[in-house]
């Protein structure tokens, strides 16, 4: 201090507090320190648990769900933020660690680690209402793009703990997804051109009726699922309009043309 007394403050349940009275000169005060970080790791201290890096991110998604975040009134997709924090973020041990305790080659380490997992595929089952969803971990790594979503849900957390004054800095600042990191799948040739279209719905190798069925998947871009569960009664040749076909999407259980 300006008079020349010093105190003592040290992060305690993430935030930093004064411990014990101002103290005469700053010699005194590192005497001071040394003796109550002993004793601190001796356990004779007992500090309150710090608020880890898990348990803050869910208080803050519920937030930012709520609230939306300091720019957004609503942030637009916070189940697909709590999905990629919930399957990414909180598996690992980067989420275990209090908030004052995460350090830059711990946000490094934890790219590494999503760099090293895998991907997990969305499978659809049932029917109508009864449809769920499970999720399957499939031989293919993490894509690019996932993990650069998680380490950038992990920066945006730790900037919002900076914010409450929870952090001084932001230790993810500035550190990248591991190098090697796989690339989105290429999906360019996934897909037919209006060339080929013609080709294949005028190859007699291929069956009318098959024909017939590429033709409505084409035109109609409906699932194969629910081109499957077609009925004759919802085909509509002669409708006002032009034909059409009726189908009822389970996710919202209403009528579509």
């Amino acid at each position: 201090l300006p008079d020349g007394r010093a105190r003592i403050r040290v992060h305690v349940d993430g935030k930093k507090r004064q411990v014990g009275p101002y103290l005469r000169d700053e010699e005194t005060a590192h005497r001071y320190l040394r003796a109550w970080t002993a004793a601190r790791t001796a356990g004779e201290i007992e500090a309150p648990l710090a608020m880890t890096l898990g348990a803050f991110g869910a208080t803050w998604l519920d937030e930012r769900e709520i609230h939306g975040s300091r720019v957004r009134e609503r942030v637009k997709n916070v189940s697909g933020e709590r999905s990629v924090w919930t399957r990414h973020v909180v598996s690992s041990e980067l989420a275990k660690l209090p908030l004052t305790a995460i350090r830059s080659r711990d946000i490094e380490a934890f790219a590494l680690w999503l760099r090293s997992r895998k991907a997990v595929a969305a499978i659809t089952k049932g029917t109508n209402g009864d449809r769920r969803v499970e999720h399957r971990t499939t031989t293919r790594s993490l894509s690019r793009q996932t993990q650069k979503h998680a380490l950038r849900l992990v920066r945006a957390c730790l900037e919002e703990a900076v914010r409450q004054e929870r952090l001084s800095s932001n230790p993810a600042a500035g550190v990248r997804v591991a190098r090697g990191a796989t690339a989105g799948r290429d999906i360019s040739e996934d897909w037919l051109r209006a060339d080929e279209i013609a080709k294949l719905l005028a190859c007699e190798g291929i069956s009318l009726r098959d024909r017939t069925l590429y033709a409505t998947a084409i035109g109609t871009g409906i699932r194969l699922d629910d081109l499957k569960r077609i009925e004759g009664a919802q085909v509509h040749l002669d409708a006002e309009g032009g034909p059409y076909i009726a189908l009822e999407i389970a996710k919202s259980a209403k009528h579509h043309r």
